[in-house]
């Protein structure tokens, strides 16, 4: 019985910028929506997180004067005046807060005491008006400014991480410039990983002032089910590209590439990009189902979430040609030796979150 395999020659560009006459390409285009899609996500899941910790700080005021009224501006004033405002949150209300989704999203995880001072914040957003920056405002501006450091760092991250991993060095030193063209490919996931670990410590230390109840993990537990949705549309990506390819098989569901990546042969080889995708968009629904109730400890989302992807990146390599020139001939792919560490960090973030003595709020 001969096997009708599908053959796969789609055009990497999808449009032509009028009078420049350049080429936009699908991969530039999925990579750049799952940044623009994730910031929504990450605006999401971050203004809901906001729903367990509604205690005004300073960077929450934006007119002293209206808060002050009439005193004299000074530290000792507006820590007066911040705590004045924080008692205000466990009183009774007076009339019944604004209609907000998230009270209605608070009041399946949040206890009596915590849905009041809930109800209180948003009852005083609305009293105060223009002088104190909104929980959903604080969302987006914390949402923007992370998303601005996980793009540098992703993308240098990956770009980086592709060289070092997969290409001779030398072939970078004597051409340097070509390290910047990421836009002809060559970004590689391990890389980004780091370098959005080292975009979240920058962003930390340079926000824990204005978000003192904000954690390293804790972002990185914000973070990574926006990466899982990013990641389906990055493979897909590559899917189109006909990069990272998949070994050889005689199996029905082997895709023939026309023009593979490398000059490999165009023969029926696992759609190993689509495997990956269709993991990342399923544990993105499992996650994004699940996320109020695994908030905590910190570091729960993200440990299993490291444990669970790199699990299924190493197992995956099993079906995917090797990609650096520094592995020809080894038993594991340069793939599987790099998502080790990455099983332990996902393993590491779970026992530092339940050995943490600031285990936040259970509310």
């Amino acid at each position: 019985m001969e096997l009708l395999y599908v053959y796969w020659d789609p055009d990497p560009v999808a449009f032509h910028l009028p009078f420049l006459n350049h080429p936009i390409v699908w991969y530039g285009i999925l990579f750049a929506l799952g940044f623009l899609v994730g910031f929504y996500l990450l605006q999401f899941f971050f203004r809901r997180f906001l729903c367990f910790y509604p205690q005004f700080t300073e960077a929450d005021v934006i007119d002293w004067k209206q808060i002050l009224k009439g005193k004299k501006d000074s530290e000792k004033e507006r820590e007066a005046a911040l705590q004045k405002l924080n008692h205000q949150l466990n009183e009774e209300l007076k009339e019944e807060p604004p209609s907000s989704f998230l009270i209605h999203f608070a009041k399946r995880f949040l206890s009596d005491a915590g849905l009041k001072q809930l109800k209180n914040r948003l009852y005083l957003e609305k009293m105060l008006g223009p002088a104190i920056r909104p929980l959903k405002v604080r969302s987006k501006l914390f949402s923007e400014r992370l998303t601005i450091y996980m793009i540098i760092g992703a993308v240098a991250g990956a770009r980086l991480g592709h060289i070092l991993f997969y290409e001779k060095w030398s072939y970078y030193l004597t051409h340097p410039l070509l390290i910047f063209k990421t836009w002809e490919g060559g970004l590689a996931s391990h890389g980004a990983v780091i370098g959005i670990f080292i975009g979240i410590a920058l962003f930390y230390f340079r926000s824990r002032k204005e978000c003192s109840m904000i954690s390293f993990l804790r972002i990185i537990d914000l973070l990574v089910i926006p990466s899982m949705y990013a990641g389906v549309l990055i493979r897909f990506g590559n899917f189109i590209n006909q990069e990272i390819l998949g070994t050889v098989t005689s199996s029905s569901w082997g895709i023939v590439f026309g023009n593979p990546a490398g000059g490999l042969p165009p023969l029926p080889r696992h759609p190993a990009q689509l495997y990956e995708a269709f993991f990342c968009f399923l544990s993105f629904i499992v996650f994004f189902r699940f996320f109020p109730k695994w908030l905590f400890p910190a570091g729960r989302i993200a440990g299993l979430c490291f444990i669970s992807t790199f699990s299924f990146r190493f197992l995956v390599e099993f079906v995917k040609e090797e990609q650096s020139f520094h592995l020809a001939h080894h038993i594991l792919t340069m793939g599987q030796y790099l998502s080790l560490p990455y099983i332990l960090l996902g393993i590491a973030f779970l026992v530092i979150g339940r050995r943490s003595k600031n285990r936040e709020l259970y509310s």
